[in-house]
């Protein structure tokens, strides 16, 4: 009977080990001096691409994740802290920029913000290193505003979602965001200016960043609203539905400009809201 007991252990030792060999990780590697916020895109069978995130990589560290018996060669990976955002490749996926999600089909179905990921490469089985760099070109005048609390410093829980509904249970987290950022409205009363603008930003959005650089530099008049401010928010949604040119089920990303009472969004040039 020991003998059997003895067999069977390690069988299971066994098992185990092969388990843990077959699981597919990624070890996320922060080299900046400030703490990276990551998502993923991956394939699942049953709902497509699927984004998940946040993840919090401490600055100057590293933060190990699974996914598991991941069988695909392929993720696609964003991430952005106080100062950068990493995602240069060809694909756009949704995420939600104030809370932990789970996205399903999130290259096609999105009412929310989409990001550009980068491709990433991976050896199924290992561990693979994802690296949150700072560029060589890269001076620091280029820092975009995040809020500073917009991820909670807990980091990624992995028994909790964001918006995620399955047949059995449908879960939400809040994470925190920075009130002031968030709850205010930011008033730009230049002197010399060329038109009346209002403009409606996104929490963690580094196009409407851009934006706002944009006025200021062009003595641009503009009133900002933040949807991190639930009444702007609704607000927003309004304008966009009230344009006629946005429906239902429709993808935006940041920022929501208005001017001369017309409504743009997903805007790829700023001139050419500007100048025309």
């Amino acid at each position: 009977m020991k003998k059997i007991l003895f067999i069977l252990l390690l069988s299971l030792v066994s098992i185990s080990q092969q388990a843990l060999c077959q699981s597919t990780r990624i070890s996320f590697v922060n080299e900046t001096g400030e703490a990276v916020n990551a998502a993923i895109a991956k394939y699942i069978e049953a709902t497509g691409w699927t984004t998940e995130g946040w993840w919090v990589v401490e600055a100057n560290s590293t933060k190990e994740i699974s996914l598991g018996d991941y069988g695909y060669d392929i993720v696609y990976v964003y991430g952005f802290n106080q100062s950068l955002e990493w995602g240069d490749g060809q694909y756009q996926f949704c995420v939600n920029t104030q809370n932990k999600f789970l996205f399903p089909n999130a290259d096609i179905k999105c009412s929310l913000t989409k990001k550009t990921f980068s491709d990433f490469y991976l050896q199924v089985g290992e561990v693979n290193e994802w690296f949150f760099g700072i560029p060589e070109d890269f001076s620091g005048e280029e820092e975009y505003e995040y809020a500073e609390d917009f991820i909670n410093e807990d980091g990624y829980d992995d028994n909790t979602t964001d918006d995620y509904n399955t047949e059995n249970e449908t879960r939400t987290e809040d994470i925190s965001t920075n009130q002031n950022t968030n709850n205010n409205t930011n008033n730009n009363t230049n002197n010399n200016t060329t038109s009346d603008v209002v403009i409606y930003t996104l929490p963690g959005c580094g196009m409407c960043s851009n934006a706002i650089n944009y006025m200021n530099k062009n003595n641009i008049k503009y009133t900002e609203y933040s949807t991190g401010n639930d009444e702007y928010n609704k607000k927003m949604w309004n304008v966009l539905y009230e344009s006629g040119r946005f429906k239902q089920g429709n993808s935006i990303y940041g920022p929501v400009i208005v001017k001369n009472n017309e409504v743009f969004f997903n805007i790829d040039d700023l001139d050419a809201v500007f100048k025309k």
